[in-house]
């Protein structure tokens, strides 16, 4: 492969904002090549790529345009250290080392990720959240859509409750007349019951598996801070904004936004228990009692097999844990908002907004702002992209990642705003 990347006393790679045959560029200035025509970047970026036969096109790039004449151009992503792609007769290829295979499984990929000009228009309106039930079938909420679909395993979407208005009605009657408002979550249990993250009608409700019957298992309808240690029926929440599951299906954990507290709901016994947050806004201390420390904004919360409670806090930027004695610390993010891949507590989050817990209690992360999904890995304790900013086959574009899913090993991801759902295979 050619390496003689050269330009006058630099070296300037291109680095895509946009895939396809009509890009953005964004330009990169590097060291000149050493002996032998290898170019490196500050922090050790290694160009190694070539694109023939691109005379008379044209990339615009911040700063105005460049013609690009017949001949050699690097391209690459500086900021990743991630090897992307490389155009020969302008037409795209994948590098080998371009990331995990990426399917589509609702929605389209965009013109610029190497889909059709054309498509027929997603069936989703801002999904948010995917489960799947005992028979395979995914499980869909869509936030600003007000509707509940069920996806089965030959890809037929079915609608299953909610008809887009915000409203507050339903309980006690078919799923099928109920509405909602502002769904941004949703966890099935193994007997196929549904339960909804009602999050602007500050509630959680559940569609029976069995009957269809819809309900409301915590909260009054109407915004508060009530009722640990009592009837979660009677409790009142603000904003409820995800729910999980533990491991035996038998608590469901509860990000109670605007109250900065971690809740659960004893399934069985109906009642609602206080983890962390003790009302107050602010970063705990690692090691302190979680229940007396203040939290910044918890959005997100999952469980591991260890009964660990991993809180992801969207302003915090930040990713914590409670451990089963009831401490608090954070293991991922620095507070500060930016990106940064690494040692988990040096890398850096930009509004994070959802996550969930692989098979080996690794945390998937759903990066919002960075428009990438994120792994902590529980192990090593280090944090790494792999999925979005041009990692994935094809490089797809992420916009509001929102919902993460594990399912059979594979993840699931909610692009909110392109609507549609990915899966990495």
């Amino acid at each position: 492969m050619n390496q003689h990347a050269r330009r006058n006393k630099m070296t300037t790679d291109w680095r895509p904002v946009a895939y396809g045959l009509c890009v953005a560029w964004q330009a990169i200035v590097v060291a000149p090549p050493a002996a032998g025509g290898e170019s490196r970047s500050a922090d050790g970026w290694q160009v190694l790529f070539d694109v023939e036969t691109l005379k008379g096109w044209q990339p615009v790039f911040e700063n105005g345009s460049l013609s690009v004449r017949e001949g050699t151009i690097v391209v690459g992503d500086a900021v990743t250290n991630h090897l992307l792609v490389y155009f020969k007769n302008n037409r795209q290829k994948p590098h080998p080392n371009h990331g995990p295979a990426v399917s589509v499984v609702v929605g389209n990929l965009l013109p610029e990720e190497g889909g059709l000009a054309k498509t027929n228009p997603s069936p989703l309106s801002s999904p948010f959240g995917v489960d799947f039930d005992s028979r395979g079938n995914m499980v869909i909420i869509e936030l600003a859509g007000g509707r509940i679909h069920r996806r089965n395993t030959t890809g037929k979407l079915s609608l299953v409750a909610g008809d887009g208005t915000a409203d507050y009605t339903g309980d006690g009657g078919p799923a099928s007349n109920a509405t909602f408002n502002g769904m941004h979550n949703v966890a099935v249990t193994p007997n196929d019951d549904i339960y909804i993250a009602d999050s602007w009608n500050h509630c959680i409700r559940k569609i029976d598996g069995k009957t269809g019957i819809i309900t409301t298992i915590a909260g009054t309808g109407q915004a508060g801070d009530s009722g640990d240690g009592g009837s979660a029926k009677l409790a009142t929440f603000n904003f409820v904004m995800c729910i999980t599951l533990n491991a035996t299906n038998d608590r469901l954990f509860v990000a109670d936004l605007r109250n900065r507290r971690i809740r659960a709901v004893d399934l069985k016994q109906g009642t609602v228990h206080r983890i962390a947050g003790n009302g107050s806004k602010g970063v705990p201390e690692d090691g302190a009692v979680a229940v007396d420390s203040p939290l910044v904004d918890p959005r997100a919360v999952a469980v591991d097999s260890k009964d660990q409670v991993y809180i992801l806090e969207r302003g915090g930027h930040a990713l914590r844990v409670v451990t089963p004695d009831g401490k608090i610390r954070t293991v991922a993010g620095t507070g500060q908002k930016g990106y940064r891949d690494g040692p988990a507590l040096q890398a850096q989050l930009s509004s994070p907004k959802h996550l969930c817990v692989d098979a080996e209690d690794n945390v998937i992360i759903a990066d919002d702002q960075n428009r990438a999904i994120r792994k902590f890995d529980a192990k090593d304790r280090t944090l790494t992209t792999i999925l979005g900013r041009g990692i994935g086959t094809p490089p797809v574009q992420l916009n509001r990642p929102h919902g993460v899913c594990i399912e059979q090993g594979k993840l699931y991801v909610v692009d909110t705003a392109n609507d549609r759902i990915l899966r990495l295979d």
